[in-house]
């Protein structure tokens, strides 16, 4: 007969250090709850792996939680009452509360618990009577404090956390979630009337069936676990939207799953100052860090005068792979806490037989930089190919609509990014003009600087209305052609519910819009325009943003004005600038 694991709704699991209880089996994976009420989806698969890894093979006997685990989710009290529980066994079975006579207090022992006086029956006996027990629950105590002393004497009872939703009908829990939902699209209801709805609902679709309706409190529970986190009852229509429109996962940012996954190297400026030996000036000094993105722990610093050098940077990634030596004035007891596995670690092999512990040397996966010199140079781009480290920065510069709608501002603006570019030949510039005529005034002071920003971008995105103003004896498409052939990969022109147009060396893609019902138009040109850098970074991948751009082929750059149409579409059926994440 084959041993299984028992994994069932309600049921208690250890899952990555957290006591979790089982509220959903879809398929292959399980969705977890923990202490804090915070969700999870896990594979079975995984789930089994932690099991096995845990407590070995499976066996007839069902493997017990984690007891560390039960007492880290305890609270205080309930810790407080394991050690008085505690206390009493060992002054039951030794006649001292601490178990030791080294320890004993000025009463101990007392004459009805001394072991040399009494069996252990008297002293149970004893007990009870004190603290108003029956001896069975004493000797069950007792059973249970040589698993575990403290931790065993826990009450299990008020450590396991039971589901909202558990016990009710699941009949009536779809029904709330249908009705919930509802709230969502439509008009606000509050919890009373969302509760009355339910039960009407419940009463005309099993009319002959026996639903069993929960009480108000229970109700309004499951109602409150229903809409945890969704803001359904007191946020916004727009935060309501914004949240059920969002991505299952972190959008936009890095999830690291191990050590050396991800090591981000940034520098940054202190208020410290120090004399230069030479000439006696006062300078500032620049710390440059290595970063591990899963456990937050620092693998190398750098205090560099004045400003960091590339020998700084290649110095801090030396430093995360060979790691210094603990001081000795630390004690025996200093050492690295343990957070994982990575996947390369780096140890030197004339040190293995070291007294002393040292973190090994982690060989990130792919380092995280920003686009200063010392982290863009030749030295350290080579020393990561050469090690196999992915070398990623954010390569992109976006120059969009803000408060730079004056003329002085859009020249600082121009001058900024011509050192920019100078700097960083490989940078993606994309440009929004996002011109106000209401604002600006007289169009002939702001063409020659939008011009010049214009030759320095890779992608241009303006409004035929905003071209019109700028150039009111020129076509749009015509003004377009003549920004391409200045610099710029792709210029696109919008015109609202016409569509797009996109000006490209290769040729002209034009697209229509997707027919909605217009609500609000404000915020359509940002979506547009946001979802054509999103549409680009992500075929770019970690390749030059600038190549894949100018390798683009026309049926490409159709699909990518396509998806910022539905973008925008979105958009301007909403009230309020509302977008759409991307899912």
């Amino acid at each position: 007969m084959s041993n299984t694991f028992d994994i069932r709704i309600g049921s208690t699991v250890s899952f990555d250090g957290c006591l979790c209880t089982v509220i959903e089996i879809a398929g292959d994976a399980v969705v977890l709850v923990d202490g804090a009420k915070k969700t999870r989806r896990v594979r079975l698969v995984e789930l089994l792996r932690d099991a096995i890894d845990a407590f070995g093979l499976p066996s007839e006997q069902a493997a017990l939680t984690p007891l560390a685990l039960i007492w880290a989710d305890a609270t205080e009290e309930q810790r407080d009452e394991a050690r008085r529980k505690a206390a009493h066994v060992r002054e039951m079975r030794t006649g001292f509360a601490s178990g030791i006579p080294t320890l004993a207090q000025p009463h101990e022992p007392r004459p009805e618990f001394n072991p040399r006086l009494t069996t252990i029956h008297e002293r149970r006996r004893s007990k009870a009577a004190e603290l108003g027990v029956s001896p069975k629950t004493l000797k069950r105590w007792d059973d249970r404090f040589d698993e575990g002393e403290d931790l065993a004497l826990l009450d299990f009872r008020k450590t396991s956390w039971t589901p909202a939703l558990s016990g009710l009908d699941p009949r009536w829990v779809d029904m709330c979630r249908r009705v919930v939902e509802e709230n969502v699209r439509g008009a606000k209801r509050s919890v009373t009337t969302t509760l009355a709805i339910v039960l009407a609902r419940v009463k005309r679709e099993y009319p002959n069936s026996d639903v069993r309706i929960p009480s108000e409190s229970t109700a309004r529970e499951a109602v409150a676990e229903l809409t945890r986190g969704k803001g359904t009852f007191g946020a916004s229509m727009r935060t309501q939207r914004s949240i059920e429109t969002r991505p299952p996962v972190p959008y936009g940012r890095l999830v690291a799953t191990r050590p050396g996954e991800y090591v981000v190297l940034d520098t940054t400026p202190l208020n410290v100052f120090g004399v230069a030996p030479v000439t006696g000036k006062w300078m500032r000094a620049e710390l440059t860090v290595a970063l591990d993105l899963y456990d937050r722990s620092i693998l190398g610093l750098r205090l560099a005068p004045v400003s960091t050098k590339a020998v700084d940077v290649a110095g801090v990634l030396m430093e995360a792979l060979s790691p210094r030596e603990m001081p000795a004035e630390w004690g025996d007891r200093a050492a690295w806490p343990f957070h994982g596995v990575p996947e390369n670690i780096v140890i030197d092999v004339e040190n293995l037989k070291a007294l002393r512990f040292r973190r090994p040397g982690i060989l990130p996966d792919t380092i995280i930089i920003d686009h200063g010199k010392p982290f863009m140079s030749i030295h350290v781009a080579s020393v990561c190919q050469r090690l196999g480290i992915s070398h990623r920065s954010r390569r992109l510069l976006g120059i969009g609509p803000s408060c730079s709608t004056v003329v002085g501002a859009r020249r600082r603006r121009g001058r900024r990014v011509g050192r920019v570019r100078g700097d960083h030949a490989s940078l993606l510039v994309t440009y929004d003009p996002n011109l106000r005529p209401a604002l600006l005034g007289a169009a002939d002071a702001h063409r020659a600087c939008v011009e010049r920003i214009v030759a320095l971008a890779d992608i241009v995105k303006a409004s035929d209305e905003a071209l019109g103003w700028l150039y009111p004896q020129s076509d749009p498409l015509d003004t377009a052609r003549v920004w391409s052939q200045s610099g710029p990969s792709v210029v696109v022109v919008t015109r609202g519910g016409d569509g797009a147009d996109a000006v490209t060396p290769q040729g002209l893609v034009r697209i229509g819009a997707p027919i909605v019902t217009v609500v609000d138009t404000v915020g359509a040109g940002d979506t547009f325009m946001g979802t054509l850098i999103a549409e680009v970074v992500a075929r770019a991948g970690e390749a030059d943003g600038r190549d894949v751009l100018a390798g683009l082929d026309l049926g490409e750059v159709g699909a990518m004005l396509e998806s910022c149409a539905r973008a925008a579409a979105v958009t301007v059926s909403r009230p309020g600038a509302d977008p759409p994440w991307r899912s």
